[in-house]
């Protein structure tokens, strides 16, 4: 099992395919995940990407970002435990994904991809809850 950096391993995720586990405690409002933005997009870059390639990027900070390891492995959950909170500056963009509950250890890490989809892009959601929306798509 890879360890990641700031207190993360990367495993199977019981949601299928691998998933980003807390290996310590997160309380809520504490950033659980600083995002590499490095990669954001030019105009037209998106559509260009292989069909793949497409489900690693997001739309933050007014910004498409393709997604790096270790945020490409957050998987989605309509009752996620992170909230996206994203600041554009000059020139670039600070994402983060800060607990919106505790996390326990051990933990699967998950963010509510509604809010961070890019425009017009529509999923399918697998989370299997009870109160699983089945689609997910940009909520604002």
């Amino acid at each position: 099992m890879p360890k990641l950096s700031l207190g993360f391993s990367l495993r199977r995720s019981p949601a299928g395919g691998l998933g980003v586990f807390a290996s310590r405690s997160f309380r809520p409002g504490e950033t659980v995940l600083r995002w590499d933005c490095s990669r954001a997009l030019a105009p037209g870059e998106f559509d260009a990407l292989p069909r793949e390639e497409r489900r690693f990027v997001a739309f933050a900070g007014g910004k498409h970002l393709l997604m790096v390891f270790p945020e490409r492995h957050v998987n989605h959950s309509c009752n996620a435990n992170t909230c996206i909170e994203a600041r554009a500056y000059r020139g670039g963009v600070d994402v983060r994904e800060v607990a919106v509950r505790a996390i326990r250890r051990g933990e699967e890490v998950t963010a509510d991809y509604a809010h961070s989809i890019p425009p017009g892009v529509v999923m399918e959601c697998n989370c299997g809850l009870p109160q699983c929306r089945k689609v997910i798509c940009r909520e604002f």
